[in-house]
């Protein structure tokens, strides 16, 4: 299409921003242990979560760092700080989807890099959304919270300790897991509501 025809058909591009509950001139992990952030791509930038890891990944008070991945590009930061964690002494634990449509090389690709690295790869069911995918959260909407409250976290522990051993059926106080804990709560918070 010539360019004019282009513009007359097409929204500009959009540009994410910085979520106004962070400030950007401050690292974000003490932030984070301040209060949580709910960010919304692709209206905001995947950027601060970036931040977050690559601090964590060099931080001497981060010992561990579990994350799930359903989506990575040829090219992520995700990625390499996870290695870089990895190989400053920290426990990485990835659960990593490896059937992401059109991104199963990336993938594959990444979870040998990280192994290579020194994370644990956990391969199976993803927990979450886990795109990660810099381009792509730039298209699709998505959702990412990060926050400090010890409840998630140790509900967040047991999980990745029930998915290294395959157990689908853990107990859990905060975190609604598939396939046994979702539905039921859901429709029981729909008739709540319906009420």
């Amino acid at each position: 299409l010539p360019p004019e025809s282009k513009s007359a058909l097409c929204y500009p591009p959009y540009t994410p921003r910085f979520p106004a509950c962070l400030r950007p001139d401050e690292k974000i992990l003490p932030q984070i242990l301040r209060h949580d952030a709910l960010l919304f791509y692709p209206f905001e930038s995947m950027d601060p979560f970036l931040h977050l890891v690559r601090e964590a990944s060099s931080d001497p008070n981060v010992l561990s760092i579990k994350i799930t991945i359903y989506r990575l590009a040829s090219k992520a930061k995700l990625a390499e700080y996870l290695c870089a964690a990895a190989e400053n002494g920290k426990e990485v634990t990835v659960l990593m989807e490896l059937r992401a449509r059109f991104d199963e090389q990336n993938n594959i690709q990444w979870a040998e890099r990280m192994e290579e690295a020194g994370c644990t790869i956990l391969y199976g069911t993803q927990v979450g959304t886990g795109n990660y995918n810099e381009k792509t959260a730039k298209q699709y909407t998505d959702l990412c919270l990060m926050t400090a409250r010890p409840e998630l976290g140790e509900d967040a522990a047991v999980l990745f300790r029930n998915m290294a051993i395959a157990n689908l059926s853990g107990d859990y106080k905060q975190l609604l897991v598939s396939p046994f804990q979702l539905r039921d709560k859901v429709l029981e918070l729909m008739d709540r509501e319906i009420k």
